[in-house]
């Protein structure tokens, strides 16, 4: 009997694994320009244009922690203010205060324009999706990507790369119908804390020729974004955190002799008249009242004047 002859069926199987591994390598390297730091803060600004010049603008402040946590706050137009989306890897909350808890959305959702929750929360590819191949169109590498889950926005992306700098050019988005719905490219390049990163997103609806938005990046700052952060019970306490350092730094800005704060979500309380010497509440004509939270003084209750002081605690909220 003639030995076999060996098999040569691994060698394509050997070029399909190098290649799938090359690009999830060059996706790594493209995802950068959009999350290049572990822990920071990014304002977002959304314009979006209609057919007839009609166009709307809001703005955003998002929060991020690696690649999968993520809280954007609504700081534009003035109506929205007090709305924050949590995004953890795919699953999404938006906290309204006129609501009791936070509520369960979609990152597929359109949040102004073209620009989905998830365009303006997520900014990484590979946590979401796999790199299933990769070919060249002039010079750019073009990779295939798809959903880890069923539950991502789109289903499908194509994404360009720029073949000597690594940036991303341009991504289409595919639905599960396999239909392209939407396209970005990637149109401006800067550098904000010592990185190079995307400033400027265009977004084209293709289902409603016409219409576009453009997302703008700004203030990119590295900030120690605590884990208890990005949480969904823990949502409207950071909120609440949000409101009563606006508060503090009220309160210091009128001199007011004495104001304390404790535990979480200033579940304990302390307020003094503001001094009747400041230029901006003189005579304590805004009319500030004592009370107090503590137990001190018995519940919420009037004191006796104290030494002025400026007492804040450092805990954050549980």
């Amino acid at each position: 009997m003639k030995p076999s002859s060996p098999s040569h069926s691994s060698a394509p199987r050997f070029h399909c694994a190098r290649q799938v591994n090359d690009a999830a390598s060059v996706l790594a390297r493209a995802d950068v320009f959009r999350n290049p730091i572990e822990s920071f803060s990014i304002d977002v600004d959304l314009t979006s244009f209609a057919p007839g010049g009609k166009t709307d603008t809001s703005r955003f402040r998002v929060f991020g922690k690696g690649s999968d946590r993520s809280i954007v706050e609504f700081t534009f137009p003035q109506t929205e203010k007090g709305k924050y989306l949590l995004m953890l890897r795919d699953a999404m909350w938006i906290y309204m205060p006129t609501a009791s808890r936070p509520i369960r959305i979609s990152p597929l959702q359109r949040l102004m324009g073209q620009a989905s929750n998830g365009d303006v929360a997520r900014t990484n590819f590979s946590i979401d999706y796999d790199a299933k191949s990769m070919t060249e169109e002039g010079g750019a590498f073009v990779i295939e990507l798809l959903a880890k889950d069923p539950a991502v926005a789109y289903n499908r992306v194509r994404l360009w790369i720029d073949k000597q700098s690594y940036e991303p050019q341009r991504a289409d988005f595919y639905v599960v119908s396999g239909k392209l719905i939407k396209r970005a490219t990637y149109v401006h390049f800067g550098t904000m804390a010592g990185r190079r990163v995307v400033t400027e997103i265009e977004i084209d609806d293709l289902l409603r020729p016409g219409n576009r938005t453009v997302m703008r990046y700004a203030n990119l700052t590295p900030r120690e974004n605590a884990e208890k952060m990005f949480t969904k019970d823990a949502l409207g306490k950071w909120v609440k955190t949000i409101v009563i350092a606006a508060v503090l730094f009220a309160a210091a800005t009128l001199r007011a002799e004495t104001f304390k704060l404790f535990g979480s979500a200033g579940a304990e309380w302390q307020f003094t008249p503001a001094n009747s010497a400041s230029a901006l509440n003189p005579g304590n004509v805004a009319r500030l009242p004592y009370s107090t939270g503590s137990g001190e003084c018995g519940g919420l209750s009037r004191c006796g004047a104290r030494e002025p002081r400026l007492e804040v605690s450092s805990e954050a909220p549980r």
